[in-house]
């Protein structure tokens, strides 16, 4: 488990949720949306980009302008 979680740290970004809260709370009131799915949104502001199979969530972050990849 360890090593699949080492590997997986070349192509998932694992950051502290504490610089998202206050973004993703603004997204979750406007979007009503909860917390939990804006916290990705938020992060995927940072970063431009976004994967998801959530419908709503990749509505909501085509909406803010980040680039979605929806996986069905």
């Amino acid at each position: 488990m360890f090593n699949a979680l080492k590997e997986a740290q070349e192509i998932i970004v694992f950051e502290s949720l504490g610089k998202y809260i206050s973004p993703a709370q603004k997204i979750s009131v406007e979007e009503k949306v909860s917390i939990y799915d804006a916290l990705y949104i938020a992060q995927a502001q940072k970063y431009g980009r976004l994967l998801t199979s959530d419908k709503k969530q990749s509505d909501i972050a085509q909406k803010l302008e980040i680039e979605v990849e929806f996986i069905e």
